[in-house]
């Protein structure tokens, strides 16, 4: 089963695949200018990542296309899936996702991974991103 949109609760909206026991959530804090974080919920284990997202218009509609570039990514301790599975996963729920989990104002989503991707360090404080 792929990943689907759950936003029956509002208060607790994600992107799950309930065959494989994933789920991607969204915690960029409410604030103008944040950059995107995501916690993916694999298990019982939980991946902190998240990086930019730009976007393109689709000429004649009010679509875009999503281009993600991922530049961080906490693993925890004992994480055993290779990382290339890791990549595939993100790729597939924030394709899902789309934007804010609707997918239907997407057209294409590509995702890409810094070289550095796991030795980049995630944001300590959002006030310290606000900053930058």
């Amino acid at each position: 089963m792929p990943f689907i949109n759950d936003t029956t609760d509002i208060s607790n909206p994600r992107t799950i695949d309930k065959e494989r026991g994933i789920t991607l959530r969204d915690v960029t804090p409410l604030w103008p200018g944040m950059k995107p974080r995501f916690v993916l919920e694999w298990g019982d284990q939980e991946i902190p990542f998240g990086g930019e997202r730009e976007a393109e218009n689709i000429e004649g509609t009010q679509n875009f296309n999503a281009i993600w570039t991922i530049t961080y990514i906490t693993l925890p301790e004992g994480f055993e899936h290779p990382k290339e599975e890791l990549f595939q996963v993100i790729s597939e729920a924030l394709d899902t996702y789309g934007y804010f989990y609707r997918r239907e104002f997407v057209g294409n989503v590509t995702v890409g991974f810094d070289d550095n991707v796991f030795d980049n360090e995630m944001p300590v404080h959002w006030m310290e991103e606000i900053a930058q």
